[in-house]
């Protein structure tokens, strides 16, 4: 092994160990200090190394690659949320929000890609560098998780392996091949809308964690297919693509079903859609339908026995107006499902209110009841 290569393990060997005493010792890397760890480990690589410039043939394929997977997992994403349902996220758009989460995650994801991009340009194919970079990134990702996982039992030690590791290992598999050989702009691409979209979009897809692991294995094992032929015709001169004024528009039309899907689930447009998760309706709105909900703000003219959308207890419900009360500030609402013989046992006021159901889609829906039958059993 060369000097330099020598030095480089040291610099990879150190940054590891920190990791594993960070997992099996002490926790003292979580939050905005392993971006502060992150980026005192960047500068210091650029005190020892320097930094190369990245100058890849493929990397605008790759780029363009990597934009096409993303556009088109978040249009099936939102999609199949008309199917399992939409739930709200946090309100990450505060002082603390953006200090706790979205900051850290954006540092995160930015230096710790610049600096994998460095180290394997370093590495120069030593293959002992190789992996010892790959294993120092997966434990960047896992090293918090491991501090506080459960490993108390073997079923609670399988949940971590799905849930944590196994995407881990994916997602740095695809970071380290493809940054080695195309650079490390469309891993940002892939990485940043992936790992915060969570906190960025108020409406989600109701996927369990169990669905979101899956997602987050499987992605980057699509993107390294994907990439890995771009680069292996590049490398063998067979095809020069060429990407034309078509492809740019085909790339427009994505974005712009992104953005109506994203918007329209989200409840930013008049009409949004809401899987029904339960037979209170029945029989007007069964379990499994989806309903169109009408955004309004004209409470005045919501009338007794319209089903109106409200949010109660974080959950949105779907009942039918029993009764109307004018109060000093604004109007009081109760509501009961068609299928129940009591009224709802609270008061529903008019700020609860999402909007009035507008239409009905029958059976849509009805991947839903499986899913929650399967998730419940």
């Amino acid at each position: 092994m060369k000097k330099g290569e020598k030095k480089l393990f040291i610099f990879g060997g150190i940054i590891l160990l920190i990791l594993l005493l960070n997992s099996f010792v002490y926790n003292f890397l979580s939050g905005l200090y392993m971006s502060l760890f992150l980026g005192v480990c960047l500068v210091v690589f650029k005190f020892l190394f320097g930094f190369e410039k990245s100058n890849y043939r493929v990397t605008k394929e790759s780029i363009l690659d990597t934009i096409i997977v993303v556009l088109i997992f978040f249009i099936a994403f939102y999609l199949f949320g008309i199917i399992i349902g939409f739930a709200k996220t946090g309100n990450y758009y505060t002082f603390q929000g953006t200090r706790d989460y979205i900051l850290p995650a954006i540092i995160n994801i930015i230096i710790k890609e610049i600096l994998r991009y460095n180290f394997l340009v370093k590495a120069d194919y030593n293959k002992k560098l190789v992996l010892l970079s790959f294993f120092v990134f997966v434990f960047v990702d896992l090293c918090n998780p491991i501090y506080y996982g459960n490993f108390s039992d073997a079923m609670h030690s399988f949940k971590f392996l799905a849930l944590n590791i196994l995407p881990a290992i994916s997602y740095n598999l695809y970071a380290t091949y493809v940054s080695y050989n195309a650079g490390y702009r469309s891993i940002l691409i892939y990485a940043l809308p992936i790992g915060l979209y969570g906190y960025l979009i108020p409406i989600v897809p109701n996927a369990d964690e169990y669905l979101t692991s899956l997602i987050r294995f499987l992605l980057p094992i699509i993107l390294l297919y994907r990439v890995y032929g771009t680069i292996k015709n590049e490398n063998d001169e067979k095809i020069s693509r060429d990407y034309n004024k078509k492809d740019y528009i085909a790339l427009g039309i994505a974005i712009l079903v992104v953005g109506v899907l994203v918007y329209f689930s989200s409840g930013y447009f008049k009409y949004h859609a809401i899987a029904i998760a339960t037979g209170s309706m029945s029989p007007a709105i069964n379990r499994g339908d989806v309903v169109i909900v009408k955004k309004t703000k004209d409470y005045e003219h919501i009338e007794v026995g319209q089903v109106i959308a409200y949010e109660y207890h974080n959950i949105i419900v779907i009942h039918r107006v029993s009764k109307k009360v004018k109060v000093e500030d604004g109007y009081y609402f109760y509501t009961i499902g068609d299928a129940n013989k009591d009224e709802d046992n609270y008061i529903v006021k008019q700020d609860m209110i999402e909007g009035i159901v507008n239409k009905r889609i029958p059976y849509i829906g009805m991947p839903t009841v499986w899913l929650n039958e399967m998730w419940e059993d």
